[in-house]
């Protein structure tokens, strides 16, 4: 409906919502400032704020604040990985044949324990990139196979420089070839996330 001269009546009413355009300066900044905020957030939004999850040789990643899941680039990124800790399970608790792994290392002649397991763990991944730094914290939470809460440690590994496809297929090879899982594990997850222009 157009609107009159009258004041009474809103200048635009769309889908039963009536819209009054500004009439005076102090009207007209607020318009602006709420349009150019809502750009502000599409745009943020969209550069920053965008999730992409897909499947790379059999690796589940999801990306965060990576264009499109691009994974070739020059730019850093932060690679986070789940291990078992000594939490995992309880004292008194037995894991089935197929979770044995994240309670009771596969080589008991190399560690004793899950702990001193991801000690070594840390150099292992040094190994499998040329300049890296990590660092890992308790974590607890449910995954995307199991309804259940499981406690583990988060690996953030800081990468400089660029990250290719064949890094990530590396990371699980060594991961497998380390914890030894077992031929029914598939369940590599992995999130990157890619350092913002200003860091």
């Amino acid at each position: 409906m157009e609107s009159t001269n009258n004041s009474n009546y809103p200048d635009i009413e769309l889908l039963g919502q009536k819209i009054y355009l500004p009439r005076n300066g102090v009207s007209l900044t607020a318009f602006i400032f709420i349009l150019l905020s809502i750009v502000a957030i599409i745009f943020i939004g969209a550069k920053y704020g965008a999730e992409v999850t897909k499947t790379v040789d059999g690796i589940k990643v999801q990306f965060a604040n990576v264009k499109e899941g691009n994974v070739s680039s020059n730019e850093g990124y932060i690679i986070g990985i789940w291990t078992p800790s000594m939490d995992t399970y309880g004292k008194d608790e037995t894991p089935d044949e197929d979770h044995m792994w994240e309670k009771v290392y596969h080589d008991p002649n190399k560690h004793k324990t899950i702990a001193s397991a991801n000690e070594e763990f840390g150099t292992v991944l040094k190994g499998v990139f040329s300049r890296v730094g990590y660092r890992r914290f308790k974590v607890s939470g449910e995954g995307y196979y199991s309804d259940n809460i499981k406690n583990g440690w988060w690996w953030e590994i800081g990468i400089e420089g660029p990250l290719d496809e064949k890094d990530l297929v590396k990371l699980k090879e060594s991961y497998i070839k380390f914890w030894n899982p077992g031929a029914n594990w598939k369940n590599f997850y992995v999130e990157v996330i890619g350092k913002s222009d200003s860091n």
